[in-house]
This record gives structure tokens, C-alpha cells and sequence, in this order.
């Protein structure tokens, strides 16, 4: 591909990201849904599979499955979303713990407590890790867990 295709590409799939916020504001969740896996295919044609556009792309369409209680398709979503950002951040960053503990709040909904509990637990110790101490971050975690 070209780079004048790819910059179109890339300037599309940003264009559909912010239709996308918009979209979720308003709690049109089927329609980003729709929008984003547009703009997910676009950043996949540019830059492959593995890469964090993609991951967040992924990862997005997840919390708007989740939203309308779509919690098997928002679980591969995810799953694929927690795997490129494995491969490609260091194993404590944040986006990884963001990732885990909203798989985390998934397979409490889906009745998956323990699985549940194990990905708070990473995504707990990263943020740990990472901060040194408490840290804002780890408030949502805190509260999930506490409702686990």
C-alpha cells in the first residue's frame, strides 16, 4: 500500500474515532459499534494486526458490546485487545491493567468469579507496580473488587 492510501486510510478511521465519541455520548452503541469496526479494519489494512491502534479499537468496541449486553462478542474483543497489548507494551503498563480489569468486570457479569478475581489481581499489581503507591488509578479496581 502506497502512503498516500495509507494516509487516507488513517485520516478516515480518526474522522469515524471521533463519530465514534459522539456515537457513545449519545449512547448509540450499535452505531459505534458499526463505525468502529470500520475504522477497525481500516487500521488494520495500515498497520497490521499488532498495534495499538488496533488494541484500542478493539478494546472499544468491547465497551460498547458490554453496553448493550452483548458480553460474548465484548469478551473476544477484549481478549484480542489484551493480547496485541501484551505483545507489544512492557508487562506492567497501564493500558494492560486498564484492559484486564474491564475483562475483569466482564467475567464478573458473566458469573466467572474467579477469573475475575485473578485479572483484578494483575491489573492491581501493575498498577502498583507502575505508580509505586496508591494512585487514583487504582480506585475503579478497588471498587470492583470490592464487589466481586
Amino acid at each position: 500500500m502506497d502512503d498516500e492510501t495509507k494516509s487516507t486510510k488513517l485520516e478516515k478511521a480518526r474522522h469515524l474515532d471521533l463519530e465514534v465519541l459522539k456515537l457513545y455520548q449519545n449512547k448509540r452503541y450499535q452505531t459505534a459499534i458499526d463505525s468502529s469496526t470500520v475504522a477497525l479494519q481500516l487500521y488494520t489494512d495500515v498497520f497490521g494486526e499488532n498495534h495499538l491502534e488496533v488494541a484500542t479499537t478493539y478494546q472499544n468496541i468491547a465497551e460498547f458490546q458490554f453496553n448493550l449486553r452483548k458480553y460474548a462478542a465484548a469478551l473476544q474483543n477484549l481478549e484480542n485487545a489484551l493480547r496485541i497489548r501484551e505483545k507489544l507494551l512492557p508487562k506492567n503498563h497501564l493500558l494492560i491493567a486498564e484492559t484486564q480489569r474491564k475483562l475483569g468486570l466482564l467475567k464478573s457479569r458473566l458469573g466467572e468469579f474467579g477469573a475475575a478475581d485473578s485479572l483484578y489481581q494483575h491489573a492491581y499489581r501493575s498498577i502498583l507496580v507502575t505508580r509505586k503507591q496508591y494512585h487514583p488509578d487504582m480506585r475503579p479496581l478497588a471498587e470492583d473488587l470490592r464487589n466481586l
